[in-house]
């Protein structure tokens, strides 16, 4: 019997594999960015850059940034572009609208 093994691709908008390059990523961009959430600066929650909102929204969803089918695929698109990202692999680069 030969059985072919076929490799499943992340979902479109998928950010990252797992937690913890979530964190690398955060800890190398949005918490080094003059731009980053601040508790102090940011009573409301939400950080000065709309990148970090949508990536902090997805870690808590369905890790895309679809954010489980609530957010238009149009929004998803824009936040991708802004990246630099294709929205198929995973965000492996830095943030192109980081400012330390």
């Amino acid at each position: 019997m030969n059985q072919t093994t076929t490799i499943k691709e992340p979902p479109r908008y998928a950010l990252f594999p797992n937690g913890t390059s979530f964190m690398c990523w955060m800890d190398r961009n949005c918490d080094r960015c003059i731009k980053g959430y601040d508790e102090k600066k940011h009573h409301k929650g939400r950080s000065d850059c709309d990148i970090e909102n949508n990536i902090a929204i997805a870690s808590g969803s369905d890790g895309t940034l679809t954010h489980g089918g609530y957010t238009p695929l149009n929004k998803a698109d824009a936040i991708a572009r802004r990246l630099n990202w294709d929205g198929v692999t995973y965000l492996e680069h830095d943030c192109p609208e980081f400012v330390p």
